[in-house]
């Protein structure tokens, strides 16, 4: 659906006083001037250029809404979000949010045209829209926040690169990657992984530092956009291997990648499935080398298994023993 034709509501997400508005760029004691109003154009501007970028990926899917919160108040973290969990991909309704540093850059932007963006902020709709269009491979597995289960927490580490990885392509291939070759991104990965063996798994009390390690590890974005063309390598014909091997030399050259191209290697990235990319992680690409051998994994996948912490969710929650079996079995493959 092109953009005349979006269903976009937006609104805030919470209340809020002169004192929390007073450091955003703007007059808003104008009475003529309504920060609601500003920042619900501004908003609505940057998505749908960032709609219009990603169009050929969207064209044909079934959206019927999009709701954008604004976050003023900056209650949940993050740049901005999509709402996997209250999203509807089947019949098409969809919902995001937006927090206080993009606004900023915004108004900033709005007020003053001549200002230059940050890359992050400029781009962060189509990150945001890329998760919307893996919507079902990000919600194939659920994970309890109070689940103290180890083997969970593995896999949501390493489907984490997934993806992030996918989500960040767009903004890697627009020559924003700090990462510039597939060599230096595995041997990031591999020391990320070592740090990840340290851990105090075995520590029941160590747990909530063990998750809050990995929902702020920022290598998912670094890394995970190089993952990810690893396992488009390993999973694709000639045509496809070739695209990765342009879309590699562009990043370590520090060139722009035509935009057409840039389409057809996110194409190919929303192909890859959670169980192909957990597999991918361990297997050789055109020069013989994985990202980490598998037996790197597994030793940590056999001390894992071996760790039964006290249950806190009660056996009788059928709902997190569907989703907790989901996630083990995917975590089996390593053992």
């Amino acid at each position: 659906m092109q953009t005349e034709n979006l269903r976009i509501s937006i609104s805030f997400e919470s209340d809020y006083s002169d004192e929390d508005i007073k450091d955003f760029p703007g007059n808003w004691n104008d009475e003529d001037i309504f920060i609601e109003e500003v920042a619900s154009d501004v908003v609505y501007e940057h998505f749908t250029k960032a709609w219009r970028n990603l169009y050929p990926l969207i064209e044909g899917k079934t959206i019927n809404s999009i709701c954008i919160g604004i976050d003023i108040l900056g209650i949940n973290n993050g740049l901005a979000r999509y709402y996997h969990e209250d999203s509807d991909n089947e019949e098409g309704n969809y919902g995001f949010a937006v927090g206080p540093y993009i606004l900023y850059e915004y108004f900033k932007k709005y007020w003053d045209n001549t200002y230059i963006m940050d890359t992050i902020t400029d781009f962060v709709w189509e990150h945001e829209i890329l998760h919307m269009l893996d919507h079902n491979n990000i919600i194939e597995y659920r994970y309890h926040f109070y689940s103290n289960d180890v083997r969970e927490l593995l896999v949501k580490h390493l489907l984490r690169f997934r993806n992030e990885g996918i989500a960040e392509l767009f903004y890697i291939l627009r020559n924003q990657g700090s990462i510039k070759t597939i060599e230096a991104a595995r041997i990031k990965f591999k020391e990320n992984f070592d740090t990840i063996v340290t851990l105090p798994w075995k520590e029941i009390n160590k747990i909530n530092q063990i998750k809050e390690y990995i929902d702020n590890n920022s290598l998912y974005y670094t890394i995970g956009p190089w993952l990810i063309l690893h396992a488009i390598y390993i999973n694709s014909d000639k045509e496809g291997r070739n695209l990765v091997r342009k879309m590699a030399e562009h990043i370590k050259n520090g060139s722009e990648a035509e935009m057409t191209d840039i389409m057809l290697i996110i194409k190919l990235a929303l192909t890859i499935d959670n169980y192909t990319f957990i597999k991918s992680i361990t297997e050789p690409a055109e020069d013989g080398i994985a990202f980490i051998e598998k037996e790197h994994i597994t030793s940590l996948a056999q001390k894992l298994n071996t760790i039964k912490h006290k249950r806190i969710i009660p056996d009788s929650d059928s709902e997190y023993n569907i989703e907790n079996a989901k996630l083990v079995n995917l975590f089996n493959y390593f053992l």
